[in-house]
């Protein structure tokens, strides 16, 4: 073939590659480099044709020994898409790199190797290398949401919306940039626009997955359970093998403890992909809220072994080991809450060193975490501490404060703030711990647990002022409280107060019922046929030193798991916890652990598919015998 036909052979190529239309560019490239074995443009663009079609292999191949002819810049940013195509990150970012030293201002080159940092998780990198692009070219909205994508590995959330929003305004027929937005708006927990933002997505593209997924994770975290298995099944019809809407699916049936069909969900899910994370995740959790923990625990054991630091599959594998009573090695993965994405209770941030277990010749910093019945039941190992004579600053939610300090009078309490109390930085401090990891040291095995009814005082006058004005002439006072607030399953573990009517005919005349329902129950109250009697003059959610002097005036307290069901066990008043069959994040209350946190307690445990009216029956029966 003459000088002259390959140069007009090859210009017909590049016209036809041009207008999109490869499958007549790559013949003529192909006639090219039978003629001509090393014609440097042919041999590129066959390659960039190969990548341009999913042939990532053969890209790799003829784009490298198009390198060798010719090491432009050009050249070599494609041959690190072609590498990047084959998951080969560092390889792609050596040949970026190359493509930078030919031509430093090449942000197309640049623009690809921040995308080979994202995909190694190096996303501070990424990120310096995004910035350098908009200190140039501000108005790049594929850069821009790039950008976003990093902020939002990171966990910076809000700046990843506004970075997103930025990219909007350049360009707002984008499907992509909504779904991302949502996906921001979704863990800044303002889910009703989260909800507007992947529906704006859909307006665009109908068809899109990612969209109807974060449509229907939105929807549960709405309580829209019915909402979310609609838009789930909406993706199965036109996708029976989609893996995200089976094992997401399944969550939602978990929710409404259908846990038989949120097996068979996620079990079709990893028959498809036996090594599915997620899916082996939300399986180990449906068998975990069955009851069934050492089944869990091979299924989270399954997750680890892909994904070793998949910190939900150690977070969860610690609540079934802790559910079986295996505390030295619950503990150890207990650690793992503070890697889990979207982790309700932020670390403190104190600069002393952990705490390991060591004697201290200074004060040790406690500090609580997660909510007020966590810091309740918590609270339990700071006595040992106190006996083994470390001087302890312990800083806790205000509300505990008096009851605390009362408690251990040789402990200094403060309250959380932020700031911190300035005392928190006293150079006596030499060490600094969370009240939920001292198990880790002083709860390991069953033998660690102390033999005590309870560890915390009320306060006294308090309390005999209030038995006095509510007992009268009656015999018991039962206190009673039936909600949980928890957000994430307080619904499962919450009652009507209706539901409790059988106690008031069991208990008899002799029997005063008394509110400790935290929240505004007034609605119930006035609505309920009889109901416990309730004190106006005492804040019961933020008076939490009232509320215990309360309890502790009670001869027995009837209570769904919330803080009055802690509060009650802390101080050693006899307790009777109601519970739903799903064991949730309710490690405590089992059978195996119950007892040891608090001697006090008694757990009435729902049997499966009899709801409240059971296990009130049974507690009924209870009061009577």
């Amino acid at each position: 073939m003459s000088t002259s036909a390959v140069q007009q052979k090859l210009a017909q190529a590049f016209a036809f590659h041009k207008a999109g239309e490869v499958a007549k560019a790559e013949p003529l490239y192909r006639e090219i480099l039978q003629a001509e074995p090393k014609h440097f443009d042919a041999m590129h663009m066959l390659g960039v044709v190969h990548l341009q079609t999913g042939r990532n292999d053969e890209a790799v191949r003829l784009i490298t020994k198009a390198v060798r002819l010719n090491p432009s810049a050009v050249v070599l940013n494609n041959q690190g898409n072609a590498l990047q195509s084959l998951n080969r990150y560092e390889d792609a970012l050596a040949s970026y790199d190359q493509a930078l030293a030919a031509k430093p201002d090449y942000d197309e080159a640049r623009k690809n190797r921040g995308a080979a940092l994202q995909a190694l998780q190096r996303h501070e990198d990424a990120l310096a290398v995004f910035s350098e692009i908009l200190s140039t070219h501000a108005n790049n909205p594929e850069v821009l949401n790039n950008t976003g994508v990093s902020l939002f590995a990171l966990g910076r959330y809000a700046d990843a919306l506004s970075s997103w929003d930025k990219a909007l305004r350049l360009a707002p027929g984008v499907a992509a940039l909504f779904n991302n937005r949502g996906d921001a708006l979704r863990l800044l927990e303002r889910p009703e626009e989260a909800l507007a933002s992947y529906a704006q997505a859909l307006a665009i593209d109908p068809a899109m997955t990612e969209a109807l997924l974060g449509s229907g994770g939105t929807q549960r975290i709405l309580r829209r359970f019915d909402d979310a298995l609609k838009t789930y099944d909406h993706i199965l019809r036109g996708d029976p093998k989609n893996l995200g809407a089976l094992s997401n699916k399944s969550v939602v049936l978990r929710d409404l403890l259908h846990y038989d069909e949120a097996l068979v969900c996620v079990v079709a899910a990893l028959a498809l992909k036996p090594h599915y994370v997620e899916a082996l995740i939300n399986r180990g959790t449906v068998l975990h809220e069955m009851g069934r923990d050492d089944a869990a625990l091979a299924s989270f054991d399954a997750a680890l072994k892909y994904e070793p630091g998949n910190a939900e599959a150690h977070w969860n594998k610690a609540l079934s080991l802790l559910s079986l009573g295996d505390l030295a090695r619950g503990w150890t993965e207990y650690e793992w809450r503070w890697q889990r994405p979207g982790f309700k209770s932020a670390a403190r941030g104190f600069t002393q060193p952990l705490w390991q277990g060591e004697e201290l010749d200074g004060a040790l910093l406690l500090w609580g975490e997660q909510g007020v019945g966590d810091e309740l039941l918590y609270a339990s190992m700071v006595g040992d501490l106190v006996q083994r004579g470390l001087p302890i600053i312990w800083e806790a939610d205000k509300r505990l404060v008096p009851l605390f300090q009362r408690s251990l009078p040789h402990t200094k309490v403060i309250a959380r703030m932020t700031p911190p109390d300035p005392v928190t930085a006293d150079k006596i401090i030499h060490a600094q711990i969370s009240s939920a990891s001292l198990g880790q040291h002083l709860r390991r095995t069953a033998a660690d647990f102390p033999a005590r009814l309870g560890y915390l005082r009320a306060d006294e006058t308090r309390a005999k002022d209030y038995r006095q004005r509510l007992l009268g002439d009656k015999k018991r006072l039962v206190g009673v409280s039936w909600v949980s607030k928890n957000p994430d399953f307080g619904v499962h573990k919450s009652s009507r107060l209706s539901d409790w009517a059988p106690l008031w005919q069991a208990a008899g005349e002799h029997t005063q019922f008394v509110d400790l329902q935290y929240g505004d129950t007034i609605a119930e109250r006035n609505a309920a046929p009889v109901s416990p009697h309730h004190l106006d003059d005492l804040d019961l959610f933020n008076d939490i030193d009232g509320l215990a002097a309360l309890i502790a005036a009670c001869d027995l307290v009837i209570t769904v798991s919330n803080t009055t069901a802690h509060l009650a066990g802390a101080l050693g008043v006899p307790v009777w916890v109601l519970v739903p069959p799903g064991n949730g994040k309710l490690w405590y209350w089992n059978d195996a652990v119950d007892a040891r946190w608090y001697s006090a307690a008694r757990v009435f445990k729902q049997e499966a598919g009899r709801g409240w009216p059971g296990v009130i029956g049974r507690v009924a029966r209870e009061m009577t015998s």
